[in-house]
């Protein structure tokens, strides 16, 4: 893992595939099959379609530290930006006194070879390339974020999970308004009009942090959206 600390308390890292840890098992729980393996035609197309992304993959990421940061519950503002997160969100970040915006992708390429392979018909792999590409840059952020959290421990901090507009109740539109805060093209991600990132395999949102503030469950049973993977990875403890 590179780690760059660039100005006005900027972090960017790229990461390689191999480092991030990818297993069948993280694809499997991903297209369905969370109680036991799958059949051994599956099997063998995840193994294809993690070992064709591995030259494909451009693992990037990072994020910016801000001390400008207050919340009421319902409303989160950072550098006086004032975004409307909602109650579930506002309650993790209670306790955060400063607040970390995050971006990471895994570039455009694992994208371009996962609708290749469907407009060439091959459906069933284009889905698992599909679904591989969303696991590998969770897991990919997993890694940025333990490596914050230990930069925070020396300063006495802790930090919260991590939250993405289009989740909990927070409107993916705010992106635009997140990304405002950010440098152009951070990490090579841009957005859409419509909030849409490009590359489509990248995530973004933000992280609280502060001397009180800790991980928790994702409050999940709270939230109707049963598609959204920390509601899985809970579901899957």
């Amino acid at each position: 893992m590179k780690i760059e600390e660039k100005s006005d308390r900027i972090w960017q890292y790229t990461l390689e595939y191999d480092e991030i840890g990818l297993e069948s098992v993280h694809v499997e729980k991903a297209i369905g099959y969370q109680n036991g393996p799958p059949p051994e035609h599956f099997l063998e197309l995840i193994h294809q379609a993690m070992e064709g992304i591995r030259p494909l993959a451009q693992i990037q990421g990072g994020y910016r530290w801000i001390e400008n940061f207050h919340t009421d519950g319902a409303h989160c503002w950072i550098q006086e930006q004032k975004f409307q997160t909602g109650q579930i969100i506002g309650s993790q970040l209670r306790h955060a006194e400063s607040i970390a915006i995050f971006v990471c992708t895994v570039g455009p390429e694992i994208e371009k070879w996962s609708k290749a392979l469907m407009q060439q018909g091959d459906i069933t792999l284009g889905y698992i390339v599909d679904a591989t590409a969303s696991e590998l840059v969770e897991l990919a952020m997993d890694k940025i974020q333990n490596h914050m959290e230990s930069q925070m421990q020396n300063f006495g901090l802790g930090i919260t999970n991590r939250f993405s507009p289009g989740y909990c109740g927070w409107s993916v539109s705010e992106q635009h308004l997140l990304f405002s805060l950010l440098p152009e093209k951070f990490c090579g991600v841009t957005l859409t009009p419509s909030a849409l990132m490009v590359p489509i395999k990248s995530i973004s949102g933000v992280i609280g942090i502060g001397p009180h503030a800790k991980r928790m469950e994702y409050p999940c049973k709270k939230c109707d959206q049963t598609q959204c993977i920390y509601r899985r990875r809970m579901m899957e403890k």
